[in-house]
This record gives structure tokens, sequence and C-alpha cells, in this order.
């Protein structure tokens, strides 16, 4: 696929906006005039076997969190090929996202108050619980993926990089990426999800990441060996409790996470 879909129609649905770009997909608003919705319509830029693999072992395991009534996943509606052959699969359309939310925070000098980011991703938590019980990991916990509903309901999005317990992997996203992770040597598990989610507590309630760095070679180093400054250090409202609340999560040794 080499050139945008906007303005085509893309077996039922209608591209109006592009939003977005990955390593393998480029992800476009669609409407559907079936249905009167809008859909998020993810697209596989190319034909690699490897890339397809990945994306369709995606669209199926939402489709089986969703099959077992797990909440706060973005759903999956249908895949399909475009024209020219490529893979697509049509998703819930969610507008906001918890990294949009941050960047708002940021532009008016606030931080997120520690309760209310503990109220605002327990539903996260929720679904990455169902998602280890089918021995599975999302790996690629970070605000892009914390989809902010109407009502201000958090769901998660993109398993695009999900892999099953005990798997040693380099996949991540740098600067949340767990230090099982950024070794790749190691076997990575609920554990390593749970860590990421402590780097988005971290950031919600401090205004920055726990780790800093121009480049992913030094995100990746600091999350092995760099012990992050003191949460209380950037917001005085947080307790002493919450304090090791968010460093316990943050533990370089799973276990000494939460379980």
């Amino acid at each position: 696929m080499s050139s945008s879909l906007v303005g085509r129609t893309v077996g039922k649905y209608h591209v109006v906006a592009e939003l977005g770009w990955g390593q393998h997909a480029v992800v476009y608003k669609a409407w559907q005039p079936s249905l009167e919705r809008y859909v998020a319509l993810k697209v596989l830029r190319h034909h690699d076997e490897a890339a397809l693999k990945k994306f369709q072992a995606e669209a199926q395991l939402t489709a089986r969190l969703i099959e077992d009534w797990v909440p706060n996943v973005r759903q999956v509606y249908e895949v399909g090929r475009t024209e020219d052959g490529n893979i697509f699969v049509a998703l819930e359309y969610v507008e906001d996202s918890l990294r949009s939310v941050l960047q708002r925070t940021r532009e008016r000098n606030r931080q997120v108050d520690p309760a209310a980011a503990a109220r605002l991703l327990k539903p996260v938590a929720e679904a990455l619980d169902a998602l280890h019980r089918l021995d599975w990991v999302h790996l690629d916990i970070k605000p892009q993926n914390i989809l902010i509903a109407k009502g201000g309901r958090a769901m998660l999005a993109d398993f695009g990089i999900a892999q099953r317990r005990g798997t040693h992997t380099h996949a991540c996203t740098p600067a949340y990426a767990s230090p099982e992770q950024a070794a790749g040597d190691r076997p990575v598990g609920p554990w390593s999800d749970i860590y990421a989610l402590g780097v988005v507590l971290y950031e919600m309630v401090t205004g920055r990441p726990p780790v800093r760095g121009e480049h992913d070679l030094v995100l990746l180093n600091q999350h092995l060996d760099v012990t992050p400054p003191s949460p209380r250090d950037f917001n005085s409202r947080i307790s002493a409790h919450e304090e090791r609340a968010i460093l316990r999560a943050l533990a370089k040794s799973p276990e000494e996470r939460y379980r």
C-alpha cells in the first residue's frame, strides 16, 4: 500500500481521515454507513508474512477477550482485505487517549491527582488481569494504548506485540519497557505489564516518565540499571503509601513487584 486510502472505500467502510502510522500498519478513521458509526481501520502496509501473522494474531486475541466478556478492551468488528490485497481490521473507534489527556494536563502545568490516576487505570488493570489468565502478556502498555471512551472510561488497545507468558523478547516501546524486555534474555509475564503500568502511573502523577533519554538504548539501559527519582520529589500530593506502591511496581526484579 503505497498511497493514502483517505477518500476511498475499503469493504463497507468509507475512509475519511488518517489517524497514525505504526511499524506495520496505518490507522484510519472510517465511516460505516450501514450502522451509521465511525470505526478505526487498521491496514497492513505491505504483504510481509511475518507481519501478517502478527496482525492476525492480534485480531484473534482481541476477539477472544471480547468473546469471554472481558470489559474495557477495544472491540474488533471485522478482518478483511483491501482491493489490492492488504489485510485490514475494523476496530471500535475511540477518539481520545491517555496520551492526549497527559499532553493537555502538561500544557496547563498540572499533574494528575494520584487517586484519580488509580481510578482511571483500574479498568486497564482489570483487562490485563483477564489477559494474564489466558497466559498472554500485552508488552506494550503506554498512554497511546490506553483509550478514553465517552464518560471517561479507560480501555486497553493494541495487542500487536503480545506474547505468551515465558517468552524471551526485545519487543517493546523503550520508554515503557520492563527490564525483561530491555534485556531480551529473561522471561516476560504479568510482572512485565505491571512494570509498564507502573511507568504510566509514575508519568501521570509526576508529569514526567521515570526514565529519560534521547535514544532508545539509553532508555533501555536505564530500565535495567537506574533507580527512578522519588515521585514525591515532583508531586507533594503523593502520599508515602502511594509512592511505595509506584516504586514497588517499578522494581528491577520481577519477584519484588506486585504479583
